[in-house]
This record gives C-alpha cells, sequence and structure tokens, in this order.
C-alpha cells in the first residue's frame, strides 16, 4: 500500500507549499513514495539548496519503518488539507482595507491630520508607514509621470483648479506641467498662477486633492498608471 496515494487528489502546487515548510528528510520520505514524474516536479521546484539536500537523501536511501512512514503521510495530508482548506476562505473573502486604501484616505484629509498620522505610523509601526508611504501621491509627484500621461490629467481636470493647485509648487513641475499644453492653454494656466497671490495655503491643499483625487479616478479607470 502506498500511504502517498492522496497526493493524486490534490494540486501538486499546494502540495508544494506544504512540504517546503517540512524537513529535507520529510520531504525525502515523501518523493520517494510518489511516481518519478510527480517526484521530479516537486523536487525541482522546492528552493536551490534544500533541492540539493532532498537529492543527496534520496541517492543514498533509507530503511525506515511502515509506521514512520504511515505517520508521515498521515501528518502531510493534514496539512495539505487545512493549506486547501485556508486557501478556500481566501478566495471567497473580501479584501478590505490595506496600505493603498489608507494612503487613499491621507491624501483626502487635512494635510495636518495626514502629516500627524503618517508621523505616527513611522515613530510606533515602521512596517505600516513604509506601505503606507510608498502609496502615498502628492501633487509633486506629477513630475514622476510620462508626458502622456500629463497630457491625460491635463485632459481631465479644471484648468482652473491646476493653477491653483500648482501655488508653491516647484519650478521644475510648472514645466513639466506647461511643456505638455497647448500655447493658448499654457497662457491661461500662467494667467492664473498669477492670481494664486491670495490664496490661503487651506484653500491650495483642497485644489489639490482634487487634482489627486481625479488623478485616482483615472487610475481606478484603468486610464492612467500611477508610478508608484
Amino acid at each position: 500500500m502506498n500511504y502517498f496515494d492522496f497526493v493524486r487528489s490534490h494540486n501538486p502546487a499546494d502540495l508544494l507549499k506544504v512540504l517546503e515548510k517540512e524537513s529535507s528528510h520529510t520531504i525525502f520520505v515523501v518523493l520517494s513514495c510518489l511516481e518519478p514524474g510527480k517526484a521530479a516536479v516537486l523536487l525541482q521546484n522546492l528552493p536551490q539548496e534544500r533541492f540539493r539536500e532532498v537529492a543527496v537523501l534520496i541517492s543514498r536511501g533509507e530503511h525506515l519503518p511502515d509506521s514512520v512512514i504511515k505517520a508521515i503521510s498521515e501528518d502531510i495530508q493534514k496539512k495539505l488539507l487545512e493549506y486547501e482548506e485556508k486557501q478556500e476562505i481566501f478566495a471567497s473573502s473580501v479584501a478590505l482595507g490595506g496600505a493603498a486604501r489608507m494612503a487613499e484616505i491621507i491624501n483626502l484629509m487635512d494635510r495636518k491630520d495626514g502629516e500627524q498620522l503618517l508621523e505616527y505610523f513611522e515613530k510606533n509601526n515602521t512596517e505600516i508607514y513604509t506601505r503606507v508611504n510608498r502609496y502615498m501621491l502628492g501633487i509633486e509627484d506629477l513630475v514622476k509621470f510620462d508626458d502622456r500621461a500629463v497630457q491625460k490629467i491635463i485632459y481631465n481636470v479644471d484648468a482652473k483648479d491646476l493653477a491653483f493647485a500648482l501655488k508653491n509648487s516647484s519650478d521644475e513641475l510648472k514645466e513639466k506641467i506647461i511643456k505638455n499644453m497647448s500655447k493658448n492653454a499654457a497662457k491661461y494656466l500662467k494667467e492664473n498662477l498669477e492670481l494664486t497671490g491670495s490664496l490661503k495655503e487651506k484653500d491650495v491643499d483642497e485644489y489639490r486633492k482634487k487634482i489627486i483625487a481625479k488623478i485616482k479616478r483615472l487610475e481606478d479607470c484603468g486610464e492612467l498608471v500611477i508610478p508608484y
């Protein structure tokens, strides 16, 4: 009797995930009990170091009591069923939250509150801070977009909103925007930039949020790829 006949009814990729967490000796036992074709597929997909260790053990061979082989078989089968059950639960679940979602929320918060929250993450949970910060998008990040993407943004946002959002932005960003506009659109932008002198910082933040929100909507629609 082959205690590993159950492998036939399971996805080999799932078995590999389970075996990767086992000792080289356990993997040797399992592969030695499988038909050569299945054993070859599993062996060649193991990490390089484990691949070599198991290959050496198979080559050397070993005599084991039937009870030991049976115990290993039952343990692997149990773990395999548990793994596949978890995968089924994950496949039927709905993803909520995440770093990208948190970054999107922060982008739409008051700047002061958003900065304080990021500072809290940085001081208390560097892993979350790193993940969230990766998805943060500010007006200055537009310099990272290629010209085609910038043109798409310009076409889809209100020209006056864009001008007001550019107050106190870098010359590099302004030049990037202007070079992707028609002469008339560039002239209109420059005229509106001259009117931003009396704009309060809070108002500038609101205009920037509008631009960022529009960029996010373009990304959601598949019309734009944000270079995070």
